[in-house]
């Protein structure tokens, strides 16, 4: 049985519930008045909170360290069966249900071209590009298994370099080869490079460094937790310096351009930190040991994937029934979005996992009958 590390999961859980914040929080951001006190108290927690895919990355990795995959062909082969089933034949499903939605709700007519396109960008619904981007990491699990904890120090500063290259230049380096691989990739548009995983890399990198000195690094943090504090507090207000003069006023340094990107990552480092560090502080309280988290935890890739059809339907019918002005609808698109969603996932994830024991209990008392026979 393999050790549960209680504050991944509180991690995870949060992280969760800060994508669904995010997506919810989206529409008063656009639709209120950018100087206004209402557009700041929307927007201050909607960007404070836009590090979390990177932190789902970085967990990922984590995970990938402290779990991975056996040794050889066959344990390779092990590995990307686990993520078919788990990954990629869920989101597989989810892509024919949101396009389906379209065709349903937005009058799109059906084609396997269409589709197809939605399965390799993840357009489909503005949240599964984050699939797209997990299952590249996991085709290229071999090489990350390579990776020596030793080795840490040297190999991390070059793959945030390299982050920082992609993620700016990508596209443009891609098109020096040929015009075709940035304005045609692969058939289907201009390359996205948001789709990429060489915009994440660093982040996966440190999760898998991070979990082969697992517990070496829980202590230092843990040790570390008000630095740590302090650290995102000073990031956290030079990202929301930058970026609310940006979205409010439209003034952007110049004197300060190249320092933007270097910013916003060191603001997300600090994110990823300071939720580690107080994981770790929280992870003995009484919630975080009861049924419904564990329940949540288990159902929290479910609710990743569905909460974006609660919201939209919500948004359909809300806007067709009702005339709300910006906040009400906000509050109330973000209590149905939340509640619905949550509630429904962990209904199916419990009563599947009902199933799942009743049929593993028949097939054990099968087997005993026979042995005894």
């Amino acid at each position: 049985m393999k050790e549960r590390k209680t504050e991944l999961s509180v991690m995870n859980v949060f992280f969760c519930l800060l994508v669904i914040f995010i997506h919810t929080t989206s529409a008063p951001v656009a639709q209120l008045m950018k100087t206004s006190w209402q557009s700041a108290a929307v927007f201050i927690p909607w960007k404070l909170v836009s590090f979390v895919v990177y932190g789902f990355l970085f967990i990922g990795g984590v995970r990938f360290a402290l779990h991975p995959s056996e040794l050889g062909i066959k344990g390779t082969l092990r590995f990307y069966r686990k993520k078919l089933f788990r990954i990629l034949i869920p989101y597989i499903i989810w892509v024919v249900v949101y396009y389906l939605w379209l065709i349903i709700y937005m009058d799109y007519s059906f084609s396997f071209g269409k589709l197809l396109e939605f399965f390799v960008t993840g357009t489909a619904a503005s949240h599964l590009y984050f699939i797209v981007i997990i299952l590249q990491f996991f085709i290229l699990a071999p090489l990350f298994r390579r990776l020596r904890p030793e080795r840490a120090a040297a190999v991390l500063p070059i793959l945030l370099l390299i982050t920082f290259i992609c993620e700016a230049s990508l596209p443009e380096l891609l098109g020096k080869i040929t015009p075709a691989l940035k304005y045609n990739f692969l058939g289907y548009g201009e390359f996205r490079n948001d789709r990429a995983f060489t915009s994440y890399l660093f982040y996966w990198a440190a999760g898998v460094y991070t979990g082969f000195a697992y517990d070496k690094v829980r202590e230092k943090i843990a040790k570390n937790r008000i630095p740590i504090t302090v650290f995102w507090a000073v990031a956290a207000c030079a990202e929301l310096f930058f970026q609310y003069r940006l979205f409010a006023y439209g003034v952007m340094y110049s004197d300060w351009t190249g320092f933007y990107s270097p910013l916003h990552h060191l603001f997300i480092c600090a994110s990823i930190l300071a939720a580690f560090t107080w994981a770790l502080k929280l992870k003995d309280a009484p919630l975080f040991r009861t049924n419904f988290f564990t329940l949540f935890d288990r159902c929290s890739f479910s609710v990743y994937l569905a909460h974006l059809l609660v919201m939209r339907t919500f948004d359909y019918y809300a806007e067709m029934w009702w005339d709300l002005s910006v906040l009400p609808s906000y509050l109330l698109r973000m209590a149905v979005t939340f509640t619905v969603t949550v509630a429904c996932c962990m209904a199916v994830a419990f009563f599947s996992g009902k199933i799942r024991k009743k049929l593993s209990e028949n097939k054990s008392k099968k087997v005993k009958k026979v042995i005894d026979t």
